[in-house]
């Protein structure tokens, strides 16, 4: 077992609003979406928009 590798969580979320914490933008998703999460850390979220995926990270 190695204690060394953090747990990540994978979800898929569906109709929710997503926010950059960069920018302060907020995306209305109005489908399923992807978001990764490393608990304490950081998450990312991948969803489509504009004919491609657009990343917002959502925690830093």
């Amino acid at each position: 077992m190695r204690d060394s590798i953090p747990h990540m969580h994978l979800s898929c979320p569906f109709n929710a609003k997503v926010t950059d914490i960069h920018t302060g933008t907020s995306y209305p998703v109005p489908g399923i979406f992807i978001e990764l999460r490393n608990p304490e850390m950081s998450s990312v979220t991948d969803f489509w928009k504009n004919g491609g995926f657009k990343e917002v990270w959502t925690y830093d």
